[in-house]
Parts: structure tokens; sequence; C-alpha cells
């Protein structure tokens, strides 16, 4: 009876890990960051480690495909504030910093979004379009 038990604890354990996939499976989107500074940009290490991303219809997830604890989450909300095409984002941070509300926008092949990024002088920014392209 044990051993039943068992066989049956296994096969769903099985069942439930190939329902799963792993997070590779899970990205939606490849990211790819442009410095648009004409003086350059700080941080491009840190900001290409967000390689992927899982864009669903309410939500945004970035995600790095080197290191797992990087990752951050946005909200899309439609708004008429916002060019046709686009929606808002709210909730992304990075590095520290909260962005206020970002065009979310719909480009040739997935998404598109401009965001200024403050430097280690928080005087200054660093300005960046981000392209995600359906994988």
């Amino acid at each position: 009876m044990k051993r039943n038990k068992l066989r049956v604890l296994c096969c769903l354990f099985g069942i439930w890990l190939l329902g799963c996939g792993s997070l590779g499976d899970q990205y939606t989107h490849s990211v790819a960051w442009t410095c648009a500074s004409p003086e350059g940009c700080e941080r491009v290490d840190l900001v290409e480690r967000f390689n992927r991303s899982w864009i669903g219809t309410n939500q945004i997830y970035l995600h790095s495909t080197f290191d797992e604890t990087v990752s951050n989450r946005a909200t899309r909300i439609p708004s008429d504030s916002v060019p046709e095409g686009c929606d808002e984002l709210h909730g992304l941070a990075l590095f520290g910093h909260s962005f206020d509300p970002l065009a979310f926008c719909k480009s040739s092949g997935g998404f598109r979004m401009e965001l200024s990024i403050p430097n280690a002088n928080p005087a200054e920014f660093s300005e960046w379009r981000v392209d995600m392209k359906t994988l």
C-alpha cells in the first residue's frame, strides 16, 4: 500500500514538473537597450542584464537570463494621455529610482518605451530606448 502511494506521488510530482516548464519557456520577448544620450550612458552593464521579458495584458516582467535575482514588474494601464497604440506603464523601478508612468507602445514586432535613468550623480540622467521584440 505504501509503495502504491509513493508511486502515485512520484507520478503527480513528475506531471507537475512537466507542466511548469523552464523559466526560459515563459519569456515572450527579447529586450534590447539603446543609449539615446549624445554624451553616452552610465550603467550600461546593469541595464543590459534585463535581457528578457514576459508581457501580458496587464503586467510586464523584466528578467535576466544571466542572473535569476534580476527581475522587475510593472503594470500596463490603458490611458488617453499617451499616443494611440500605447499604454501607461506604472510601477517600474530600477536602481532605486521609481519612474513616473511611462508610455509603453506597440512597435514593429513588439513594444518600445523610452526612459531616463539617473546616473551615479542623481542630478544627471542617461536616456534609453528599450525595444522588446517577440521571441
